[in-house]
């Protein structure tokens, strides 16, 4: 079985702990951000990254400072990734906003962690796992095609669309005369 690395973004650190330990048990490795802020900033580490590892993010719709929907709107801006959103509240809005905003699924708080663990295998298997998106690579460059980003020797590169098309046909054409 595979080794999944997810993150948390809850304000709940008992939940984090109980969690980190029960996936644990699953191969599933948590990491834990106790603020929207705090998992965007660890997100955008991640995808910045040579071989971003993040496979998954559970998110909170309520957290201190910027809420788990504007976390969810804003990682939607230039992330795919499998996203399924927590939270304490029954209101439907929220849930059904949540998708609309680009959730992959709901999970209402109290939760059965075996429950969990199943929503977040079976859409890991759906979404094909984001490491196996296509990245292409030459020398210190690489490519992702999910996030349309450029990296050399882990820096992005910041190119413009044309810039990333060219750049991405002479990668996967190496060897080939490219028109």
């Amino acid at each position: 079985m595979e080794t999944y690395k997810i993150l948390l973004i809850d304000d709940d650190v008992d939940l984090g702990n109980l969690l980190c330990d029960f996936l644990s048990h699953h191969k599933i490795k948590l990491e834990i951000a106790n603020s929207g802020e705090d998992g965007m900033e660890l997100l955008e580490q991640d995808q910045t990254s040579i071989n971003p590892s993040f496979d998954l993010i559970i998110l909170d719709i309520m957290l201190p400072g910027i809420s788990g929907l504007e976390v969810l709107k804003e990682i939607r801006k230039e992330n795919n990734i499998p996203i399924i959103m927590l939270t304490a509240s029954g209101e439907d809005h929220d849930r059904i906003l949540g998708l609309e905003l680009g959730a992959d699924d709901y999970l209402p708080k109290p939760f059965n962690s075996q429950e969990l663990v199943a929503r977040v295998k079976a859409i890991l298997r759906r979404s094909n796992n984001h490491h196996n998106e296509k990245n292409d690579s030459f020398g210190g460059i690489r490519i992702s095609q999910e996030n349309r980003k450029a990296y050399y020797n882990d820096k992005d590169l910041n190119l413009t669309g044309t810039e990333f098309e060219i750049l991405g046909c002479l990668i996967t054409r190496q060897g080939e005369t490219a028109s």
